[in-house]
């Protein structure tokens, strides 16, 4: 398959034919994740469980430390904001290491205020 690609230097706009090896190769509009950050260097080791048998997490909360988790469906949604520490540095900010992300003073204006989520869902469509 044949893409075209423009080259825009102050000299010429000729196109010129790229060849890719298959379809799957193009990639148009926003996709899932692509405004995510990725993790640094040992955050990943901070969120994998050494001995990699996660499943006594499924069907309890016995792992919560906020105390507002729910049972999910799979092990890997079984995590407790306090387990991640990025938002334990948000928390230490505002004097509330140990507490749920949701009782955050900016949780309610960022994550659930509708007229934030339209302006974000916007800016990620672009």
């Amino acid at each position: 398959m044949c893409i075209r690609d423009r080259d825009y230097d102050s000299s010429s706009f000729d196109e010129e034919e790229v060849e890719t090896e298959s379809d799957d190769d193009v990639i148009v509009g926003a996709q899932a994740y692509m405004f995510e950050p990725e993790f640094a260097e040992g955050e990943v080791e901070d969120l994998v469980d050494e001995d990699g048998d996660d499943n006594d997490r499924l069907l309890n909360t016995e792992w919560c430390t906020c105390t507002n988790c729910v049972p999910m469906p799979t092990a890997k949604e079984c995590i407790c904001c306090n387990e991640v520490t990025k938002i334990n540095e948000k928390m230490e900010k505002v004097d509330m290491k140990g507490e749920c992300i949701t009782h955050h003073p900016g949780f309610r204006d960022i994550c659930l205020n509708e007229w934030v989520l339209q302006v974000a869902y916007l800016a990620y469509r672009q």
